[in-house]
């Protein structure tokens, strides 16, 4: 539970405000501004301060009081007020639960009419001028956050992402850049033009983690963006699936040197790799599956998880002609991640994939699915299921010696294919209350047509 320090004021470290057991607010006065701390616990079980608004008086952003936020008589964060220029700031830090997440929401009151940039600039730690990796390499700025939903640094085990919230932030000229090396920092804000209104808010999420697996802390982003409901409520496509052969990947790279978002290859050659690694996992090398995740997750960074623009769809990969290719292959790696895995979110995302797809690729990749997946899949494992064809699945149990589905279809059609993994004996299948029989593993992995 976040809690207060019963010694909250110290000279030494300023007031510690609220702490989870994995990250730590404290407000510091260096000097004639406040300032915000946030602390990470590291493998040592000490406190690292790892980001830090500006807190001197040279800082631009000057913050002059503070006050805790309480829910339920429990400190969960702090509001810190100032001014930046003319302009009236609010900055609302929340801390949840056993997370390294924490949320924000920064507000500007008062902005002067004429042409102006508001920023708020998160000082990172001295560890991170030997920062590995430092995303992205430009300035972001409007539909880029589509693509690249996130600014980050990380240094060994020392990781800081800033993930913007584009559906609560106010503002369409947002711009966010992550400074590297002699200046460590993440930057977040917004340009403002001629008649502006005079409130606007940013809202985000900031992960501090002093524990992040080191070159692969990016993944904590795609597992954040991954538990949206864009992913968790896509059901399946009414498209036909047509034979066809998907666009060949380019060989299988020489990726032995590789590190996500420092030194790589293109998406092609990326999803070529992922390919390769998951089906050596397929194979018995289950030593492969970390790295053909790892690397799945970095095509999955891009999946856009945002409803920015009415020409970006939710739930496609990349943008440009770069991503063309990469884009018919990855349902079917993501598929494959989830027969492996069992993570419903790769499902998930597949489906997402496929619906942002037009309608010709739609059926060309439900093709190539429609042998291993049908148009209903269980994961008797998990006990997750995928739908990919035109239906509505309202129950599937699975239980030892027997599986149960309930289904409609949302579109005409003649039959249904249910195909079943993860079965290791005969089981009794009964489906929309009707008794198919006992069926082998075999059976109801090579697929059961459903009339």
């Amino acid at each position: 539970m976040v809690s207060p320090c019963p010694d909250r004021r110290r000279a030494e470290s300023g007031s510690i405000i609220c702490d989870n057991g994995a990250v730590r607010f404290r407000i510091v006065r260096p000097g004639a501004s406040l300032g915000l701390v946030i602390e990470a616990r590291d493998a040592q079980n000490m406190w690292l301060p790892l980001a830090t608004t500006p807190a001197d008086d040279t800082a631009e952003m000057q913050f002059h009081a503070f006050d805790p936020v309480t829910v339920d008589g429990q400190t969960r964060g702090v509001i810190l007020s100032g001014r930046l220029g003319d302009a009236h700031v609010t900055l609302t830090s929340t801390l949840p639960d056993a997370s390294t997440w924490s949320q924000h929401l920064l507000t500007f009151n008062n902005i002067p009419p004429a042409p102006c940039r508001l920023t708020q600039h998160w000082r990172l730690a001295a560890a991170f001028s030997d920062a590995r990796i430092c995303w992205p390499q430009r300035m972001l700025q409007g539909e880029a956050f589509v693509e690249n939903p996130a600014i980050f640094q990380q240094a060994d085990a020392s990781f800081v992402a800033l993930v913007p919230d584009l559906e609560e932030s106010e503002g369409l000229a947002l711009i966010a850049r992550s400074h590297p090396w002699e200046h460590p920092g993440l930057e977040y804000g917004f340009f403002t033009e001629a008649n502006r209104p005079a409130a606007v808010r940013l809202a985000y999420a900031l992960c501090v983690d002093a524990r992040a697996v080191p070159l692969r802390g990016f993944q904590q982003i795609v597992r954040q963006a991954g538990s949206q409901e864009l992913f968790a409520t896509t059901i399946g496509t009414g498209t036909t699936p047509v034979a066809g052969e998907l666009p060949a990947l380019p060989p299988m790279p020489d990726a032995g040197d590789w590190c996500p978002f420092s030194y790589e290859g293109s998406p092609a050659a990326i999803a070529a790799l992922v390919h390769f690694l998951l089906s050596q996992a397929e194979q018995g090398d289950w030593q492969r599956l970390e790295d053909g995740l790892c690397w799945l997750d970095r095509l999955c960074f891009h999946q856009h998880a945002h409803e920015f623009s009415a020409g970006t769809p939710l739930g496609a990969f990349g943008t440009g002609p770069a991503w063309q290719v990469t884009r018919l292959w990855v349902p079917s790696l993501l598929l494959q991640a989830f027969r492996l895995t069992g993570i419903a979110e790769y499902a998930a995302r597949a489906c997402a994939a496929i619906g942002a797809l037009p309608a010709p690729d739609q059926a060309l990749v439900r093709g190539q699915l429609y042998p291993a997946y049908g148009d209903i899949y269980v994961h008797a494992e998990s006990q997750e299921t995928l739908v990919l064809g035109p239906m509505r699945v309202y129950s599937a149990v699975c239980h030892p010696g027997t599986i149960r589905l309930v289904y409609v279809r949302t579109s005409e059609g003649t039959s249904t294919r249910l195909v079943v993994d993860g079965v290791d004996t005969p089981v009794h299948v009964t489906v929309n209350g009707h008794s198919l029989g006992v069926m082998t593993p075999e059976q109801l992995s090579a697929g059961v047509e459903l009339r």
